[in-house]
């Protein structure tokens, strides 16, 4: 077993716009980008952007989702959570 640790890293949050998109038009059919390094890296949970935004829409997701992370004590349910609200809240 390569994993030297006890327990995976819980979190990446990359609000840099487009940390989903394949650049290298090579690779178009995989799914090779920097949210699949941390997903592959261990991480339980990996968000990030398809597309450029605006830095204050980042800002607001960034605050609303972690806002909703906190009230539910940090679990894999409140991250899935935390981020719907955040994109119900910002697209209405």
């Amino acid at each position: 077993d390569i994993n030297i640790r006890k327990q995976s890293p819980f979190l990446a949050y990359l609000s840099a716009c487009g940390t989903v998109q394949v650049r290298d038009t090579r690779f178009l059919d995989e799914s090779i980008h920097l949210i699949s390094a941390f997903q592959l890296a261990g991480f339980c949970h990996a968000i990030g952007t398809l597309w450029e935004v605006n830095d204050e829409l980042c800002i607001d997701m960034a605050r609303i989702t972690y806002e909703g992370m906190r009230d539910g004590d940090m679990t894999d349910k409140s991250v899935c959570q935390g981020l719907h609200n955040a994109t119900r809240v910002l697209r209405d």
